[in-house]
C-alpha cells in the first residue's frame, strides 16, 4: 500500500524504511543529547528533519510527538517540565512507530 502511495516500487521504499530505522535512534539521541546541552536550535533542526522524514513513511505518532516537542523547545527553556514529556511522548512513539516499520519492512522484502 505504501508503495502504491507514493508511486515507487517495493525496493525503494524498503530501502527509505531501512534508512529510517537505522537512523531512528541516533536521531532521538541526538535530539536528547541538544536538550539537555542547552541547544535548542539544533535540537529545532533536527525534530524538523525527523517530523517530515517520519511524516514521508507514514509514522504519524512519531511526527506529531517531534513536532509537538520542536514547538516547545523553541517557545520555552529546555528544562521546562512539558518538555521533559513531550521527550517521553517522542520516545515512545518511536518506539511504537519502530515495531511497525519494522514489520512492514520485513514483509516487503
Amino acid at each position: 500500500m505504501l508503495c502504491a502511495t507514493l508511486h515507487v516500487e517495493v525496493p525503494v521504499v524498503r530501502r527509505f524504511i531501512g534508512d529510517y530505522l537505522e537512523l531512528l535512534d541516533d536521531r532521538v539521541e541526538r535530539i536528547d543529547h541538544d536538550l539537555e546541552y542547552g541547544n535548542p536550535n539544533s535540537a529545532s533542526v533536527a525534530l524538523l528533519s525527523l517530523t517530515a522524514s517520519s511524516l514521508m513513511l507514514g509514522a504519524n505518532g512519531v511526527a506529531e510527538a517531534a513536532d509537538q516537542l520542536r514547538r516547545e523547545t523553541l517557545a520555552d527553556d529546555h528544562r521546562d517540565p512539558v518538555i521533559a514529556e513531550r521527550q517521553r511522548s517522542l520516545h515512545e512513539q518511536a518506539t511504537n512507530e519502530r515495531r511497525r516499520l519494522a514489520r512492514i519492512w520485513s514483509i516487503a522484502g
